[in-house]
């Protein structure tokens, strides 16, 4: 029997009934192997994985080392998600492994979590939420209205897309840019094309929504900030390694921007002495912009779907290495 393993990050165990049941219905071996992040290491993945077929993954690393050491027992990596900068796919390709994710899955629950942070960091409700806790009654603070106002994206992916939908109540001017705008999304959303300048000069909120790659990672630096208006918000559920945290952190301290909103950080889990933690201008959440009890059957059954896909010899959708052909 194939044994399909599951390594999300912990969650309630009660969370992976339904995905652990469905892996049964399909004919395997379900096996619940959670990691903390900080013993999410290469050797930790290889032990886990050892006796395993198929992965619903979460965001371990699959370096070339881990995926050569499980060459001729892993068959296929599905990510439960969309990114797999964590993952080899050349390496992956070169030792018979298929790599999968689950486009679609997640634009609703992440693009939901931008509107909250958006929300909650410009009206200040972390804030006024702390201070209450601490037996204070402080009406000091005014906050940023979010209607009429301009928010620009970096990126007009589905998520932004999404996004975009949820602004339309607030009646606001949408900026997007992208490598690969698409033009008729956004003429459907009325969304206008611009250029990272126009974004970082204009808008009253800027929101992150593209992948790490060689070409993003750092593309939001001090340059940028520096372009933003003081009163504006930064928000970002895509990946911290797109944004230089440094110049962030010197943008927040010394008043460039009013505000953040953020889910994801250069380094995972966030270190105790970032001192991101000690702003009162910022709001954070641990990475899980895109888990909702939904998501967890959607995208982990859409996950188990392209693992059967190649047991059974069919080529997964969603395929992320295009040139696989089977195990060597």
């Amino acid at each position: 029997m194939k044994r399909i393993t599951i390594t999300l990050e912990p969650h309630m165990e009660e969370d992976f009934v339904p995905l652990l049941e469905y892996i049964k219905e399909k004919g395997c071996e379900p096996h619940l192997n959670m990691l903390e992040w900080e013993h999410k290491t290469e050797d930790n993945v290889i032990s886990g994985l050892r006796s395993s077929h198929g992965v619903v993954a979460g965001g371990e690393p699959y370096t070339k080392r881990v995926l050569q050491e499980l060459q001729g027992s892993l068959e296929i990596i599905a990510r439960f998600g969309i990114g797999y900068d964590h993952i080899d796919i050349n390496a992956a390709t070169e030792v018979g492994i298929a790599i999968t994710n689950t486009p679609g899955k997640m634009s609703s629950p992440v693009a939901e979590m931008n509107l909250g942070l958006l929300l909650n960091i410009s009206r200040g409700v972390g804030q006024f939420d702390r201070k209450i806790r601490n037996g204070e009654w402080w009406t000091m603070m005014r906050g940023t209205e979010l209607e009429g106002k301009t928010v620009g994206l970096i990126g007009f992916g589905n998520i932004a897309q999404k996004f975009t939908q949820y602004l339309i109540g607030f009646n606001c001017t949408v900026l997007a840019y992208d490598i690969n705008f698409d033009e008729t999304a956004a003429k459907k959303l009325n969304v206008k094309r611009a250029e990272l300048d126009k974004i970082a000069s204009e808008s009253d909120f800027v929101s992150m929504h593209i992948p790490d790659t060689e070409k993003t990672r750092g593309m939001i630096d001090k340059s940028f900030f520096n372009k933003m208006k003081n009163t504006a918000f930064f928000i970002n559920t895509a990946r911290g390694s797109v944004v230089v945290e440094r110049d962030l952190i010197d943008a927040l301290q010394r008043g460039a921007i009013k505000g953040a909103g953020l889910d994801v950080f250069e380094k995972e889990p966030i270190q105790r002495d970032n001192p991101l933690l000690s702003m009162d201008n910022v709001i954070l959440t641990p990475h899980i912009a895109a888990i909702t009890h939904e998501t967890m059957i959607s995208a982990g059954f859409q996950a188990v779907d392209n693992i059967i896909d190649c047991f059974q010899g069919r080529k997964p959708r969603n395929i992320l290495n295009p040139d696989f052909s089977g195990n060597k």
